[in-house]
C-alpha cells in the first residue's frame, strides 16, 4: 500500500487544523481502535504539548475532530457513510486497509472532521499510527 502525506507542521491549502481537535470513537468500536486512539492522543501530545480529549460515540460541538472507526463497529464512521459525506469504497472488502478523508460538516456543530476509517480492526489501528507517523512520532 502506497502511503501518501496527509499531515503537515505549516498551514497547507486545503487542509486542517489537528491543534486541540477531540478525538471521536464510537463506544462500540473494537478495544484495539480504542487504544490506537489513546495512543494517538498521546502522540499529538508529545508534538504540541496539549493531550486531546477523546469521546464517545456523541457528536459533539467542535471546529475540527478527528474520527477514527472501523467499518464494522463505528455507527460514526457508517452514518457518515449512508449520508455520502465519506467515501470508502476504496476499502471495502480489503483486509487490513484504511483511509484517511477530510470531511465538511460531518454534523451540525462541527465544521469539518479528519476521519480515519479501517476496513476492518488492524486497517484502523494501522491509520491511527500512520497519522502518528507522520506527525513525528514512531509508533
Amino acid at each position: 500500500m502506497e502511503i501518501c502525506m496527509f499531515a503537515s507542521r505549516s498551514p497547507t491549502v486545503g487542509a486542517i487544523s489537528l491543534l486541540n481537535a477531540p478525538i471521536i470513537v464510537d463506544r462500540e468500536d473494537f478495544k484495539g481502535v480504542h487504544i490506537a486512539a489513546r495512543t494517538l492522543a498521546e502522540d499529538i501530545a508529545k508534538v504540541t504539548d496539549k493531550t486531546p480529549p477523546i469521546v464517545g460515540s456523541e457528536p459533539i460541538t467542535s471546529q475540527c475532530t478527528i474520527i477514527i472507526g472501523s467499518l464494522q463497529c463505528s455507527k460514526i464512521v457508517q452514518q457518515l457513510k449512508s449520508s455520502g459525506k465519506l467515501d470508502t469504497t476504496e476499502i471495502e472488502e480489503k483486509w487490513e486497509t484504511w483511509c484517511t478523508q477530510i470531511v465538511d460538516a460531518p454534523w451540525d456543530g462541527c465544521e469539518k472532521a479528519l476521519v480515519i476509517v479501517g476496513s476492518d480492526k488492524r486497517g484502523t489501528i494501522f491509520g491511527a499510527y500512520a497519522l502518528s507517523e507522520q506527525i513525528g512520532v514512531s509508533p
